[in-house]
């Protein structure tokens, strides 16, 4: 299974993303602060290493920086 997390780095979005991961869940996390996704995703591979979480800056109101 797969989820998108928006705003990941911080509170419940960092919690949402750390319990799916520990649940089976591949994640992709995404944030406005690439040094926030990498220590989110360095703490991922540590605690989980068989999940994937995947990271992406964005600032999710520019439509021209989304995927």
């Amino acid at each position: 299974m797969n989820a998108v997390v928006t705003g990941s780095t911080k509170g419940i979005g960092r919690a949402l993303v750390l319990g799916l991961l520990r649940e089976g869940w591949n994640v992709a996390a995404t944030s406005r602060h690439m040094e926030e996704l990498q220590l989110l995703q360095a703490e991922a591979k540590k605690e989980i290493p068989v999940q994937e979480c995947l990271i992406h800056a964005v600032e999710i109101k520019k439509k021209k920086n989304t995927i």
